[in-house]
């Protein structure tokens, strides 16, 4: 806030409490003592969705069932399935050390986990000749 604009905010407040009465005032200075204190800087986001730790087990388990997919297509369809939230394709690829960034969509993820997960071991059994 710039200095006139304050000095204005100040003097209408100024006005306001001339003119109350006492009561008004203590209100008014109990009702400014319970709100929040503003933050510097960026305003942090609130929370979003469930806090709640996804399971390991779940995360093994998940892993291991589109792992052992005969190939990329079928480890998508599994994964069409299982209809996975962002936040679920995240612990996999954490699990996995799948690097991912903030802006990868669901779809980018699935396929960075299929290929993580099923190309990977494709490709290797190409090159080797199997």
């Amino acid at each position: 806030m710039d200095g006139p604009t304050f000095a204005k905010l100040l003097r209408a407040l100024a006005r306001a409490v001339e003119n109350a009465s006492p009561e008004d005032v203590e209100a008014l200075i109990n009702g400014m003592s319970k709100r929040p204190k503003p933050v510097r800087g960026r305003d942090i986001a609130p929370r979003r969705g469930p806090t709640e730790k996804i399971d390991r087990i779940w995360v093994e388990k998940t892993l291991q069932e589109l792992g052992s997919a005969a190939s990329r297509e079928d480890a998508l369809r599994q994964m069409e399935k299982l209809n996975l939230s962002r936040r679920e394709l995240a612990a996999l690829a954490k699990y996995r050390n799948v690097h991912i960034v903030k802006e990868d969509n669901i779809g980018t993820l699935e396929q960075k986990l299929v290929e993580a997960l099923v190309g990977a071991r494709l490709n290797s059994l190409a090159i080797r000749g199997g």
